[in-house]
């Protein structure tokens, strides 16, 4: 088995958890634009600072800046084994370059979808994040329905997608990624 998925899904829908439980019982490697972002920040190099800037002034963070480290991981995975890249792409731009530009080798993506977005909001603010309060919720659940949906309609277009129900215990959830990825 040497799958490799995009993970999609609003913050809230256990994409952490699913990918987990996957790299876990299957040994896919989990790459997180999060993480990697993160990591840069947290460690003051060139990228991070170029990235903290533009967070503190409340932009987004230049697509230029994404895909030079996002490409910068794909070129070191061994694409033999399975991978799961969580949190990229984001938009059209971000989908294009990867699928269509550089033409990495995925052959899914997952998407996690909780359709009652009221159930979203009861799981973001039930974290506890300073930055979950139900106004920044609702202008990112906003945002990120205003990205995706139109790079979720080019997957489905290409027979890429699938689309997980992730309401539910995780376990439920968990059958039905399982299912729907074929393992």
């Amino acid at each position: 088995m040497s799958k490799k998925i995009v993970l999609m899904g609003i913050q809230g829908s256990g994409k952490g958890t699913q990918a987990e439980k996957l790299v876990e019982d299957f040994g896919f490697t989990f790459i997180g634009a999060g993480d990697i972002f993160r990591w840069m920040i947290k460690n003051n190099t060139t990228y991070g600072r170029k990235m903290k800037e533009a967070i503190d002034a409340g932009r987004l963070i230049d697509d230029e800046l994404v895909l030079d480290l996002i490409s910068k991981r794909l070129d070191l995975h061994d694409w033999d084994h399975p991978v799961i890249l969580d949190g990229f792409p984001r938009n059209s731009a971000q989908r294009e370059w990867l699928f269509e530009e550089k033409g990495y080798p995925f052959d899914a993506v997952l998407h996690l979808d909780i359709p009652d977005k009221e159930v979203v909001i009861e799981r973001m603010m039930s974290r506890g994040r300073k930055d979950d309060n139900e106004e920044a919720i609702r202008k990112r659940l906003e945002e990120y329905y205003a990205e995706t949906e139109p790079t979720l309609a080019w997957y489905e277009e290409k027979g890429l997608l699938r689309k997980v129900d992730a309401t539910g215990s995780i376990e439920e959830v968990y059958d039905r990624v399982k299912e729907a990825l074929e393992l």
